[in-house]
């Protein structure tokens, strides 16, 4: 006769959930360094295309961009998700790359 195995003890969700509210919390820090970071280097983008007369939208860099980030998307996010992503990202680095570098006010609006 085969011996039943022990139940695993039942897990409160609430911790379970606060396990995963934490790791969130942690990666959406470092989301934020991360676009921050990448808003620093859009300034400067927007200052050498200022300083030459250049158009801050370039389409096809754009469309560049999104195909690269769905072609190296491994999920679990579909693509339109990661273009959707990559659309509101660049928009707002437009948004800084058509503001002078020191204006801005450190993420107050």
């Amino acid at each position: 006769m085969a011996k039943k195995k022990a139940a695993a003890p039942e897990v409160d969700p609430r911790i379970a959930l606060s396990g995963f509210r934490h790791q969130i919390d942690t990666i959406d820090r470092q989301l934020l360094d991360l676009l921050n970071q990448r808003g620093r280097v859009a300034q400067q983008i927007g200052q050498v295309k200022s300083q030459h007369g250049l158009a801050v939208v370039e389409p096809s860099r754009e469309q560049q961009v999104v195909a690269n980030m769905m072609a190296a998307n491994e999920g679990p996010l579909p693509n339109d998700s990661i273009e959707r992503i990559f659309l509101g990202v660049m928009i707002e680095m437009r948004n800084l790359q058509r503001k002078p570098a020191n204006a801005g006010g450190e993420g107050k609006d």
